[in-house]
């Protein structure tokens, strides 16, 4: 790999402005924002502070629909009607500044088990969001 390519910065291949909940938020939105726009991972704020990450992963989790044969709009009325976003979102994140390197992104995402780094500024205000795919086309675009 070129050091000038390794050394790109993050800011230059993230998605800014990402979609994006509040903690109050009902799972069904985050159904919703999945499902229409292929969404894998939903940042979760407080303002622009970044406080959790929802993912399709925790969807599958709390979403019973399949597993009982009942219609998944029913199913996700009665969790709305219990729960939040917040009862069920990723707090402890690992996260990435706009300033560092694809080469820093590609070595967190690796040693995880999740597929996409929120980009925060020093304030822990999300800015934008990296994932695996993102990578992994910046990977196969070097030739």
């Amino acid at each position: 790999m070129s050091k000038i390519k390794k050394n790109q910065l993050i800011s230059e291949l993230m998605t800014k402005n990402p979609d994006v909940l509040s903690k109050g938020a009902k799972v069904s939105e985050a159904a919703a924002i999945m499902r229409e726009k292929r969404h894998h991972h939903i940042p979760i704020v407080s303002g622009k502070k970044l406080v959790g990450m929802f993912t399709f992963t925790d969807l599958m989790r709390i979403d019973y629909s399949s597993a009982l044969n009942q219609d998944s709009r029913e199913v996700m009325a009665d969790i709305d009607s219990r729960h939040n976003i917040a009862d069920f979102m990723t707090e402890q994140l690992v996260k990435i500044k706009e300033k560092d390197t694809i080469f820093e992104a590609a070595k967190a995402l690796s040693s995880g088990n999740f597929h996409s780094l929120p980009v925060v500024d020093a304030d822990d205000n999300l800015i934008g969001l990296i994932t695996s795919s993102d990578v992994i086309r910046f990977l196969a675009d070097l030739r």
